[in-house]
């Protein structure tokens, strides 16, 4: 049976079997919406192309969608979308079909909208039609709103760790999770408060190491072991931004020295002011036995507990401690801490990128160091006993 949403025109092709094979798929529930399906976009139906920035696995643009269907605009309210072009996309190969499989499988109002699949026709690089969110991420939302009370800071918490379950619970792992891969949209339910659509998923195929070096769980630094665990230390390293509005070790460059003292057990300084709850569930996920780590769906249940308390319950024991932390915010102390300003290293970058072979390298070689001394200790003990 035939779906209603593909295109009536059915002549259009993207000129690759494979992708017309994919985009097939994708249209042939016949219960989906025009928000729900992805399809072939030709190049030209877009203008003002606009570069916004570089990922860690293409370039971001912004565009108009000329021809953009009248459902998917009454949803986006505008017909501009993001282009997020894939670097030597040029061929398509099976992993990157993977990779379109895994998005669209994830699709949900917590996850980017993803449109279709378009190609440079210049670059030949294929690109990814989103949902453009003119609100932009999660770490130019803070740096713009440093005083956002606790139920705010707890509805985008929720909403991000909503969208992560739902990826997890296809038994995928996100892999690049970090404040510019999480956009920042309306509410859905309440337009009062401002809630995180999670970015499209990063490379699940790549056996190499890739994110934003902060928010990278230590066992990949040296073992390049990519885990859902993994995910929930990112999980813990952004709900410190959350909760501190400022950037990981921004003050130091991203380099292997870093990764080592990470790997130590280095992590940023935590507020004061911060409540007790928020920061034994913070220190849980940045654990560094991928173990000891809470899963997605403990976080949302335990911080949908949270927002439902400010909400409805203010005597509950957890609304007690984010109501007198938002009330400690007014102390000058407490400013002190959200406002202070550090000068950024220009080697802190947070854009997502390859882990340099040298940060395991480094990892790997203090690990003997402190291996042979706890020997030579262990062998010097028994020899004076």
């Amino acid at each position: 049976m035939q779906n209603n949403n593909i295109c009536s025109d059915c002549r259009w092709t993207s000129g690759n079997n494979d992708v017309d094979k994919f985009l097939q798929m994708t249209q042939s529930d016949e219960n989906a919406n025009e928000c729900e399906i992805w399809r072939w976009i030709d190049y030209n139906k877009f203008k003002n192309i606009e570069y916004l920035a570089e990922g860690g696995f293409g370039s971001i643009w912004k565009a108009e969608w000329i021809d953009m269907p009248k459902e998917v605009f009454k949803i986006c309210k505008s017909n501009q979308v993001a282009l997020k072009k894939l670097k030597n996309s040029q061929e398509i190969s099976s992993e990157f079909l993977e990779e379109l499989t895994s998005n669209f499988q994830c699709c949900n109002k917590y996850v980017s909208s993803i449109f279709g699949i378009t190609q440079d026709l210049m670059a030949k690089e294929y690109a990814i039609v989103l949902r453009y969110m003119k609100n932009g991420n999660l770490r130019d939302f803070l740096n713009q709103n440093k005083s956002l009370p606790w139920i705010e800071r707890l509805w985008l918490l929720n909403s991000f760790i909503r969208g992560l379950k739902v990826i997890h619970d296809k038994g995928f792992v996100h892999r690049d999770l970090h404040p510019g891969n999480l956009m920042i949209t309306e509410s859905y339910i309440n337009s009062k408060y401002k809630f995180i659509r999670l970015g499209d998923l990063g490379n699940e195929t790549s056996s190499e190491a890739f994110g934003v070096l902060p928010y990278i769980g230590p066992e990949i630094v040296i073992k390049y072991q990519c885990s859902q665990a993994s995910d929930m230390y990112s999980v813990g390293m952004i709900m410190w931004i959350i909760s501190t509005g400022k950037t990981p070790f921004d003050n130091c460059a991203y380099d292997s020295k870093l990764a080592v003292d990470i790997f130590n057990g280095l992590r940023p300084k935590i507020n004061k002011g911060t409540p007790q709850c928020y920061v034994e569930l913070m220190e849980k996920c940045w654990h560094k036995d991928p173990s000891e780590r809470p899963n997605a769906e403990m976080i949302s249940n335990i911080s949908e507990s949270w927002v439902d308390g400010l909400l409805y319950d203010e005597k509950a024991e957890d609304s007690h401690m984010f109501l007198n932390a938002e009330q400690k915010m007014q102390d000058e102390d407490i400013n002190e801490d959200l406002f202070s300003v550090e000068i950024t290293h220009p080697e802190a970058n947070v854009v997502s990128e390859l882990l340099p072979s040298d940060f395991s390298d480094s990892v790997t070689e203090v690990q003997s160091i402190l291996n042979n001394f706890s020997n030579q200790s262990l062998s010097l003990y028994h020899t004076n006993k």
